[in-house]
């Protein structure tokens, strides 16, 4: 009866962990400010992260699905602890954990910055699911609950890669209309480590890359920092247009401006490439 009592009590302090980690990356992905106090520089930024497209999963915010499956441990461990809730917190966790480590995959290789509290929480789901087993002595899952549940955790990650793929512009969509800004001398002060020039960029898909953004953080390779301080960069993204000589003809509002925007602003036409 102690044990059980001492893993109760460890379940719950660890839910209230991962509920107080969630809550604030809720905040922070509907925040309008950019800052984090776990942006820690370049390739660690909860911000970037959580205002990233991939922040969002089935309309809901990553965090938010996060929050609930935390709220739902700390009610089992206070109110309805019992071996089958705990057999049911155990599989609904090894469920979750396919989605939770594909989105690690995104931090790491595609947006290439990581958020700390996000990978904590990750963590206290190992830990929830390591007490899970630990609390469900002598019984545990049999090879068939652990095939159930690794293959809907695919089942989850197939759906979350195919939500997220949903909402992506495809490739090559707007190349003409980025090389068409650059060429007209329209120019993109930004940082990689900025969540709001995530956004912008997830606007061009891959045809950003003509857009050869600028990069004004001095934390981050080939920045610019000079030339930002000299065009009074104090927000990112900042699109200025620029005569041949570098020499500044007009700017907009710094924020993230939408295509239909920066075709009024440089007078470029919004055209879309289709492949053939």
């Amino acid at each position: 009866m102690k044990g059980n009592n001492i893993l109760r009590i460890l379940l719950a302090v660890i839910a209230i962990s991962g509920i107080a980690i969630m809550t604030y990356l809720v905040i922070l992905h509907y925040s309008p400010d950019k800052g984090s106090f776990c942006d820690l520089g370049e390739g660690l930024s909860c911000g970037l992260v959580n205002k990233s497209r991939y922040s969002v999963v089935f309309g809901m915010p990553v965090s938010g699905l996060g929050l609930l499956y935390f709220v739902l441990a700390l009610w089992i461990a206070l109110f309805k602890y019992s071996s089958k809730n705990i057999f049911r917190l155990g599989f609904l966790t090894l469920v979750f954990l396919g989605p939770s480590l594909y989105l690690s995959y995104i931090e790491y290789f595609v947006i290439e910055s990581v958020c700390v509290l996000c990978e904590a929480s990750k963590v206290l789901m190992l830990i929830i699911f390591a007490l899970a087993l630990f609390a469900m002595r002598p019984k545990r899952f049999d090879i068939r609950v652990i095939n159930s549940g690794v293959l809907l955790a695919l089942l989850l990650t197939g759906a979350t890669y195919l939500t997220q793929q949903a909402g992506a512009v495809p490739s090559g969509t707007y190349d003409t209309f980025a090389k068409c800004l650059y060429d007209s001398g329209v120019r993109e002060y930004g940082s990689k480590g900025c969540s709001f020039c995530a956004r912008q960029r997830d606007l061009f898909g891959d045809s950003h890359k003509f857009i050869k953004e600028i990069e004004c953080n001095p934390n981050y390779k080939n920045s610019e920092v000079e030339r930002c301080v000299e065009k009074n960069i104090e927000h990112t993204p900042t699109w200025i247009l620029e005569d041949t000589a570098g020499n500044e003809i007009k700017r907009l509002p710094s924020g993230v401006v939408s295509l239909q925007g920066l075709s009024e602003f440089s007078g470029c036409p919004l055209t879309k490439d289709t492949k053939e």
